[in-house]
Formats: structure tokens, C-alpha cells, sequence
């Protein structure tokens, strides 16, 4: 489990310390894997932590042109993607693709760099400079590493979820099913990045209106992540939502609230109260509210939403727009109601 390696990795790290000393490579590499543990945990503000230790070693021992160096950029800046702040997300990738600059143009940790910075595009809504950044990650992935490789059917998911954001579904779906491919070859039905895949393909039915479909393949993805990940995660928490939002479309607002309530402690347990996926099931549930016609509770909720996304996004993000028109409606309908 990850919480037995993460206390092994931390018992390492102690010997590290004392054997080697907090100025050598080997404990910085040992920071970086009990970072990888506090992400997969959805510990992201400890992963960090970690992340900036590891830093600290290398830059103080390596070039700062080090590709190793980039990397630990690239883990900081997704870091910085799991917490909301898309603007240091953004900064640290473009730190990173200046010692890739160097690199020859087929490098192959290139691509995780062009991957990343893919990300935080995607994240900021800018979706089609999030598919140039992805297939040139994916050009490098397909060359040097073949297209049954992990890493290739990463890039073919992350492509899919560009084209599902611009509403192109058909499009969408033919790059999920190449990545569903890989994924249950490599790691079989009851693996991590499997699950992901199939909460992906939900999605594409869902905005497609195929909710019986959707929720086949979001309860797949459910079933593999709550044996891994348990109730407590972020990508749980992805998923209990995602169910809510299908219960909620077919009018079944009550069962909607129960799934957004499941997502809503996950994610207040593992992101925190200030976050985006926290602002998003927040308003979910302001939604299910006012279908129900239960306005006072809808405007508690999607100021809740607002505020987060306010503080997260900027006042002018369309997530924001969207949460403050929301509301000020909500309190139009209140304020006629006698």
C-alpha cells in the first residue's frame, strides 16, 4: 500500500541522512521517490516538500543545464497542476524546456516535458495549444519507444482529453479506445491507468448523452480505483462526482447529492477546502440543489464555488464566470420569491 512505502521510504531516507548526508544524490533520489509516493497518496503539499529537497541537492551538486535537473522542474510543476496553481505549474515547465532546449529534438525526456507543459495548457483552457504540445510529445514517444509503450498510450489518453474539451467525441473516443488498448495489454483491467482510461471513455458517452453507458464505464473505473486508491483520494473523489453528475442529468437529484457528498469529503480530506476539484463538486451540488428548487441552498453552494474559483482562477476565468452568473441568478430568484 502506499502508506507502508511511503513509512519504508521514510526510514530510508533517515539512514540516508545519516550515512550520506543530506548534500548526495542518493538521498536526493530517495526525497524524489517518497515525493512520488505523497502524489499518488494525494498528499500534494507534502510531495512538494520533498520535491524542493530534492532540488536542493541537486542544484547545489549538478549543472543547472542537468537533465535530472529538468525533471525534478517537471515533477514540481505538476505538482503545482495538482494544487490549482496553473501559473507556477506554468513556470517551472518553462524552466524545464529551457535545459531541453539544449537537447536534440527527438530526446526522449523531452517528451515528458512537452507533455507537462501540455497539461497546464490544457488546464488554462487553451486546448489546442495543449494538442500542439501533446503531439509533439507523442511524435518522440511513438519513435523511440513504439506504439504499445505505456507512455505512448499516455500521450494518445491525454490527446483524447484535448479533443473531448474542444466537443470533437468522435475524435476523442478513437484516441481513448488506442490508449484502452495498450493500457489493458500492458497492465491488465485492474490497474490505475486503466481505470483512468475507462473514467475517460464515461465522460465521452456522457457528452455524447449516453448516460447508461457513461455510468458502465465510470462504475468500471470506480471498482479498480476504490480497491487501489480507497475512498479517500483525489481520483476517487473524480470518480463519485462524475457519477453524481450522470444521476443529476437523468433527474435523479437526491442519488446525485449522496455521490457529490462522497466526492465532496474526499476531497476536502486529500486537496483541500481551497481547490478546484473541492470549488467543482461544490458546484455540482449547487446544481442538484436548484434542480430540486431548493434556491437558498443552491446560492450557499455556488458561493462557496465562486469564491474558490475566484481566488484559483481569477475573476475572468469561464469557471468563475460561469459560478458568479450562477449565483447572481439564484439571488434574482430569491429575491422574487414572496
Amino acid at each position: 500500500s502506499y502508506d507502508e512505502a511511503y513509512r519504508w521510504w521514510k526510514r530510508v531516507a533517515d539512514l540516508a541522512e545519516r550515512i550520506l548526508g543530506t548534500a548526495c544524490t542518493d538521498t536526493a533520489a530517495v526525497y524524489t521517490n517518497i515525493a512520488e509516493v505523497c502524489r499518488a497518496r494525494g498528499n500534494y503539499s507534502e510531495a512538494l516538500e520533498w520535491y524542493r529537497k530534492d532540488l536542493g541537492i541537486s542544484e547545489h551538486l549538478q549543472s543547472n543545464k542537468h537533465n535530472g535537473i529538468a525533471k525534478t522542474y517537471n515533477n514540481i510543476a505538476a505538482v503545482y497542476s495538482n494544487l490549482g496553481n496553473y501559473q507556477q505549474a506554468l513556470e517551472w515547465n518553462r524552466k524545464a524546456l529551457v535545459i531541453k532546449a539544449a537537447l536534440p529534438e527527438d530526446d526522449i525526456s523531452a517528451a515528458i516535458t512537452y507533455n507537462n507543459t501540455g497539461v497546464v495548457s490544457y488546464q488554462q483552457g487553451d486546448y489546442a495549444q495543449a494538442l500542439a504540445w501533446y503531439r509533439k510529445a507523442l511524435a518522440i514517444r511513438e519513435s523511440a519507444l513504439g506504439p504499445d509503450h505505456p507512455d505512448t498510450a499516455s500521450s494518445y489518453n491525454n490527446i483524447a482529453g484535448a479533443y473531448r474539451a474542444e466537443g470533437s467525441y468522435s475524435e476523442a473516443l478513437a484516441w481513448y479506445e488506442k490508449a484502452l488498448t495498450v493500457c489493458e495489454n500492458v497492465f491488465g483491467e485492474e490497474h490505475l491507468n486503466t481505470a483512468t482510461v475507462y473514467n475517460n471513455i464515461g465522460a465521452v458517452y456522457y457528452n455524447q448523452g449516453d448516460d447508461a453507458q457513461a455510468l458502465v464505464w465510470y462504475l468500471k473505473a470506480l471498482n479498480v480505483r476504490e480497491k487501489v486508491l480507497g475512498t479517500e483520494h483525489p481520483e476517487t473523489a473524480q470518480t463519485y462526482s462524475n457519477i453524481g453528475v450522470v444521476y443529476n442529468a437523468q433527474g435523479d437529484h437526491r442519488r446525485a447529492l449522496m455521490w457529490y457528498g462522497k466526492a465532496l469529503a474526499a476531497c476536502e480530506k486529500t486537496v483541500g477546502r481551497a481547490h478546484p476539484d473541492t470549488a467543482g463538486t461544490l458546484y455540482n451540488i449547487a446544481a442538484a440543489y436548484e434542480a430540486l428548487r431548493d434556491y437558498p441552498s443552491a446560492a450557499v453552494w455556488y458561493q462557496r464555488s465562486w469564491e474558490i474559483r475566484e481566488r484559483v482562477f481569477g475573476a475572468d476565468h469561464s469557471f468563475t464566470v460561469e459560478a458568479r452568473q450562477n449565483l447572481v441568478r439564484i439571488r434574482f430568484l430569491l429575491g422574487g420569491i414572496k
